[in-house]
């Protein structure tokens, strides 16, 4: 995995065979060398004299830029400008390793689970299979598009299996709750309609 060290040592060490000085110029150059494959993330297009939307595109562009994003801009007839959008491999990193330690409370019904996606019948643990097969260093990624995939299909594993462990968690309080909520005649009641409930209680027991 790359850290910060490893990091600012590629830059430095590309920044000065390419003879750029200042801080910004080398970001830039950097993370184009670096980060900007064949693959863009997003592609929006615009018309470059559609001045109305101006204010607006200049300001989606530099919350982007803030997001840690690297923007390439191309125009091919003068008419329409392309803005390609790039993820830093750095930036994947950091927000695939955070989401690995969140817990997310999902609604199982916003989900349409495919009959043949089993979270039980998995054999990896999917965070860890994130980590060993995802989150390595660039050289040893020969397929970009591999690893989107790879990554995808690892998020919608880990979601099915955050929304069995919720389903049982919820179950596990709200059967807690039930039993806490009967009062000791009602408990004494049930166990006299229904003897075998008792005897099969003692012998777990």
């Amino acid at each position: 995995k790359l850290n910060t060290e490893t990091l600012q040592s590629i830059v430095d060490e590309i920044a000065s065979k390419i003879n750029v000085d200042s801080s910004k110029q080398k970001v830039d150059a950097i993370a184009k060398i670096l980060f900007a494959d064949s693959h863009p993330d997003f592609i929006l297009k615009y018309h470059v004299k559609d001045d109305d939307k101006k204010e607006r595109r200049n300001f989606f562009i530099e919350f982007l830029l803030k997001a840690g994003l690297v923007i390439e801009r191309e125009t091919y007839d003068n008419k329409n400008e392309y803005l390609k959008i790039f993820a830093p491999f750095s930036l994947l990193c950091e927000r695939a390793q955070a989401n690995s330690t969140i817990q997310y409370n999902w609604d199982v019904m916003e989900y349409e689970q495919e009959t043949d996606k089993n979270p039980q019948s998995e054999e990896v643990e999917h965070s860890q299979w994130v980590k060993d097969g995802v989150l390595v260093d660039p050289p040893q990624i020969e397929d970009s598009e591999y690893v989107k995939i790879a990554l995808k299909k690892a998020i919608l594993k880990e979601k099915y299996r955050v929304i069995q462990t919720n389903l049982e968690i919820k179950k596990d309080i709200l059967e807690k709750e039930e039993s806490e909520s009967v009062s000791p005649h009602q408990k004494e009641v049930s166990e006299e309609v229904n003897p075998h409930k008792k005897q099969e209680s003692e012998e777990t027991l």
